[in-house]
């Protein structure tokens, strides 16, 4: 092999060494599992209303999802899942926690009585975020609100997130994408819910 066709082959295997590299690093390190911890912050700092002299209680979410610990998933250059995303934690208690929170940010008393004349319920229809070039995320709930077992409110909620570059696919990434998307649902939520009960008072 002569100087020029080494010097050729050498200029190739660089270009075909430097695509293989950009693709592995824009693929945000595509294998293994991540282990998300999934947290919960108000958006608004301000405290909480007054009460509202109104007492709801919220059940226990159901899961509907079929595998409830996975909450997201890696995808590499090509659009393929490639790792998935779970939780460290329960996704059904974080959801409700979340619903508490805000409701009682609101100005509500939240108990779980089931007895309580108002109560809310619900499923848990999607959790989930995956990584390309950015993280997309999307908190789906089904809620029904009740006085004395009629139904006043049943809606699907959706809560959707966008964010960032993906460079490495990391777990805390993941949990922030989808505590916004959470926050999103949970807040159309309360402001249906708020609503529904000004629309209805008695």
């Amino acid at each position: 092999m002569s100087r020029s066709d080494l010097k050729v082959s050498r200029r190739v295997l660089h270009r075909v060494l430097t695509v293989f590299c950009l693709l592995f690093l824009t693929s945000g390190c595509a294998f293994g599992t991540r282990y998300a911890t999934l947290g919960y912050e108000p958006l608004s700092t301000t405290p909480a209303q007054s009460a509202r002299h109104v007492t709801l209680s919220v059940a226990p979410l159901k899961d509907q999802r079929a595998r409830p610990a996975v909450v997201g998933h890696v995808l590499n250059t090509w659009g393929m899942k490639t790792a998935k995303v779970v939780a460290k934690n329960d996704v059904a208690a974080w959801v409700r926690e979340a619903l508490v929170d805000e409701l009682r940010r609101a100005g509500f008393t939240v108990v779980e009585d089931s007895a309580n004349p108002l109560s809310v319920s619900g499923a848990i229809v999607n959790i989930d975020c995956e990584s390309y070039f950015t993280y997309e995320g999307t908190a789906s709930l089904s809620v029904q609100l009740k006085r004395n077992g009629t139904v006043l409110l049943d809606h699907v909620y959706t809560g959707e997130e966008s964010e960032g570059l993906n460079w490495a696919a990391t777990a805390r990434s993941y949990a922030h994408v989808l505590e916004s998307a959470l926050r999103s649902a949970v807040l159309q939520i309360v402001h249906d819910i708020e609503r529904v009960l000004a629309e209805h008072p008695s």
